[in-house]
């Protein structure tokens, strides 16, 4: 999955706050008991999504609904809702271009927010994205 898929599929809902932040990893993400994860969403963060290897189309609005605060059960059935309301707006490109919001991200090398993801540990593992309407000059 790249931001470019992130972005359209963000896009297509317009009821989500849309993440500040979008972390992307070609790296498998599990836990110490080998549970694996497709994506994240900090728990003291709600700015931000993980997106992990095993990510599909589906995850990165799981994620954002998690945002809202929203539980594991809630998510999976607004996810199924969501998935299903824009895979039928897909069949009709030109309602598609009309429901879609613009939802664009930028690369960030450094991040006063979120400095542990730019340490030696994680560079070059990790792409850092934030949603461009806030990246400005002297903040990344």
């Amino acid at each position: 999955m790249d931001i470019n898929e992130v972005s359209e599929l963000l896009g297509l809902c317009h009821f989500l706050r849309v993440p500040k932040h979008v972390f992307l990893t070609d790296e498998v993400v599990s836990d110490a008991s080998g549970t694996l994860y497709r994506g994240l969403q900090p728990k003291t963060k709600h700015d931000a999504i993980f997106l992990g290897q095993h990510a599909d189309d589906t995850t990165p609005i799981h994620e954002a609904i998690h945002t809202l605060g929203v539980g594991e059960f809630g998510a999976e059935v607004l996810t199924r809702a969501i998935m299903r309301k824009n895979h039928a707006i897909s069949i009709f490109p030109l309602l598609k271009q009309q429901l879609t919001r613009q939802v664009s991200y930028v690369k960030v090398d450094r991040s006063k927010d979120y400095p542990e993801v730019h340490s030696d540990k994680f560079k070059g593992r990790v792409e850092h994205y934030v949603l461009s309407p806030f990246v400005q000059a002297g903040d990344f």
